[in-house]
C-alpha cells in the first residue's frame, strides 16, 4: 500500500505565507509610516522655504565685517565659515594684493561686492547668500 500526500490544486500554485510573517511585515510598515508622520509633524519643511537668520548668530556678529580688513578669526564667526574657509579668504585676499604689487599691510580693496568673494575656493552661491547679511563692502 502506497501512502502519499496529495496536494489539492486550487489554481494558485504559489506557496502559502504564514500569517505571522504577513502580520510582522504589516506592523513594520505601519511603524515606518507612523515614524515618518511624527517626524514630518515635528519638523515641517516646505520646499522653497528659506530658513530665517538665527538671532544668536546675529548677536555673535554684532557689526558687519569688511572682508578686506578682517582677520581670519573674525571671518570664522560668520555662518557656514569655519577656520579653514576663513583662512582661504585671507590667503586669497593677500594673494590678490601681492599680484597687484601692493604691500599686504596696505588697506587695498580686493572685495568690492559680494560677487568678488565667489572666486575664493570653497565659497559657492549658497554660502554667499548666508554670509551677505554679515558683510559690508566699501562704497
Amino acid at each position: 500500500m502506497n501512502i502519499g500526500v496529495r496536494l489539492m490544486q486550487t489554481g494558485n500554485d504559489r506557496p502559502r505565507t504564514a500569517w505571522g510573517v504577513q502580520l510582522a511585515c504589516y506592523l513594520l510598515l505601519a511603524t515606518v509610516f507612523i515614524y515618518v508622520g511624527l517626524e514630518r509633524w515635528r519638523r515641517p519643511y516646505i520646499v522653497g522655504e528659506h530658513p530665517g537668520i538665527e538671532s544668536e548668530r546675529i548677536s555673535q556678529v554684532e557689526t558687519r565685517i569688511d572682508p578686506n580688513v578682517a582677520t581670519w578669526a573674525e571671518l570664522a564667526r560668520l555662518p557656514d565659515v569655519g577656520e579653514t574657509l576663513a583662512r582661504e579668504i585671507v590667503a586669497y585676499r593677500e594673494g590678490q594684493r601681492s599680484q597687484a604689487g601692493t604691500p599686504t599691510t596696505a588697506p587695498t580693496v580686493i572685495f568690492r561686492s559680494l560677487k568678488d568673494l565667489d572666486p575664493v575656493p570653497g565659497i559657492g552661491e549658497k554660502k554667499l547668500k548666508r554670509m551677505a547679511p554679515y558683510l559690508k563692502f566699501p562704497e
